[in-house]
């Protein structure tokens, strides 16, 4: 098994990636290779019999235009890793870099999966229940109802293999609970969705979410996107506002510590929670955040290992040839 690590993409690169990539190598003892500029990469003296160096001269920063820099760097360190993805049989990517210009490669060097319009983001979160998949996250603003039940499928097939949840829930995100309820791409989805043994538990609204109830949420990438970004912040004020309040009740500090660790798993930024996968493309590709600091990426190279040991990514090639209309 190879995991080929984006080394210079991230807020935080190339330093905090390669030492994630380090303790990825040391717990799960696996290749791991690390595409960035050698000369830089070098100076973090690394010593592991399972980690090599593939130079790239260029990298796409955060800022740049998906599109562009695909044309303008094909020396880039995502170009050069999703080449030596498709190079590799069996082996996954994982970058914090340019999510734009992560997809751009991957559907540019790898394609779809025969029959699947459009790759899709898929995130795990945190629910009373345990956690969730919600897809997608960000690859697609605009969608039609046949897309949104590629996604339902796509993330099912993910739950079930590399979750190891043996009968996915699938919940459309929507405005209300009740039959019919949602705009004209919600009401046709669930059409779709009630008609074609998809594991379709009913709507999802906002309230309910993280309640559990459902493995799998469905939204188009604008509202999930969004609504992603949106947790994150509210995830983010609420343990900001719990430490301020444990720290002017005066409490002690073992007992703040003790509340945090059992609310750590409820947090979108606990690194337990980093990786998602772009399902969809002929290939597996983990992206993780862009300010991923080491313990994020080194769990995101073992969600990708994870998720190519699976087979997943063979099951959703043979599940159905013609995803457009099978059910």
């Amino acid at each position: 098994m190879t995991v080929i690590v984006d080394a210079m993409g991230g807020d935080h690169a190339p330093h905090e990636v390669v030492k994630g990539a380090l303790g990825a190598a040391q717990e799960l003892g696996i290749e791991i290779v690390l595409v960035g500029r050698e000369p830089e990469l070098a100076k973090y003296a690394i010593h592991n019999p399972h980690i090599r160096i593939q130079h790239a001269e260029s990298v796409v920063e955060m800022h740049e235009h998906p599109a562009r820099s695909l044309r303008s760097k094909p020396d880039s360190s995502i170009s050069v890793a999703t080449k030596l993805l498709k190079a590799t049989p069996g082996s996954a990517l994982v970058s914090a870099g340019n999510t734009g210009s992560v997809m751009a490669c991957a559907l540019f060097e790898l394609g779809t999966v025969s029959g699947i319009d459009r790759p899709a983001i898929a995130t795990t979160l945190p629910t009373l229940e345990g956690s969730m998949i919600a897809i997608d996250c960000g690859a697609n603003v605009d969608c039609k109802p046949a897309q949104l039940v590629q996604f339902a499928r796509m993330g099912s097939l993910y739950a079930r293999h590399v979750l190891g949840i043996a009968s996915p829930r699938v919940g459309l995100l929507n405005n209300g609970t009740e039959e019919g309820k949602g705009n004209a791409l919600a009401k046709e989805t669930q059409k779709l969705l009630r008609g074609g043994n998809t594991g379709f538990v009913g709507n999802v609204e906002g309230t309910q979410i993280f309640r559990g109830g459902v493995d799998v949420l469905v939204t188009d990438g604008f509202v999930g996107n969004i609504f992603l970004k949106t947790c994150e912040g509210l995830s983010d004020m609420f343990f900001h506002a719990m430490g301020e309040a444990l720290s002017a009740a005066g409490v002690v500090s073992e007992l703040a510590k003790g509340v945090s660790r059992r609310l750590e798993r409820f947090s979108c930024s606990n690194p337990a929670n980093s990786g998602a996968p772009l399902l969809g493309v002929e290939g597996c590709v983990i992206i993780t955040h862009g300010a991923s600091r080491a313990d994020t990426v080194k769990n995101a190279i073992a969600l990708a290992n994870r998720y190519s040991a699976s087979g997943a990514l063979q099951f959703m090639r043979e599940s159905c040839p013609d995803w457009s209309s099978c059910s």
